[in-house]
């Protein structure tokens, strides 16, 4: 799944001057420019929410961020990196509103940061099961007498939307306009 954006930038100011300017170079500037603010977005963000290392989620993202067309009526700038679509919109849109195995029974939902670095549970030998009190089973480690649980076990999982995962709309418009007002002045100079 993908995210492609498009965002319309229309002030009194631009609708005056369109017909002084080629709209295709004018809309592939300010491609350009979304593509640049989206990957900064992505870069400046924090590694994660629970101090674990970083996975490159949102380098990846601004790696998978480009310029995708632009012509005469507008720009799409597309974001392929797996997992920033199901961020940005949640689960809602999925069948069933959730994310459900492809593979197997379960989901394994890390709790460690071991966990969520070996990816799966496959790369755990001798995993016990146990029940946690939600009745969710749990798949861990016996060590001293104590269950050590790595991974949650679900059969669904729903993800909130997390509008945070891209700049604020508002501000990339401005941004936007900014950057068409600099391109039609620059271009009316020459």
């Amino acid at each position: 799944m993908s995210l492609a954006l498009r965002i319309s930038v229309s002030t009194p100011d631009l609708a005056s001057w369109r017909d002084c300017v080629n709209p295709a170079e004018l809309h592939h500037a300010l491609g350009k420019r979304l593509e640049t603010r989206l990957r900064e977005w992505f870069l400046a963000k924090p590694a994660n929410a629970k101090g674990w290392s970083s996975t490159g989620f949102w380098k990846e993202a601004a790696n998978s961020t480009h310029l995708a067309e632009a012509d005469e009526s507008g720009a799409s700038v597309s974001i392929s990196a797996t997992g920033v679509a199901l961020r940005y919109f949640g689960s809602g849109g999925l069948p069933g509103g959730a994310v459900t195995p492809r593979t197997g029974k379960y989901l394994a939902i890390p709790l460690t940061q071991a966990a969520r670095d070996a990816g799966t549970p496959r790369e755990f030998p001798d995993l016990a099961v146990r029940r946690a009190r939600s009745g969710n089973p749990l798949l861990g480690v016996n060590e001293g007498g104590r269950f050590h649980p790595y991974f949650a076990l679900v059969t669904r999982a729903v993800h909130r939307p997390a509008p945070d995962t891209l700049p604020p709309e508002g501000d990339l418009a401005a941004d936007l306009t900014d950057t068409a007002e600099g391109f039609i002045r620059r271009k009316l100079a020459s």
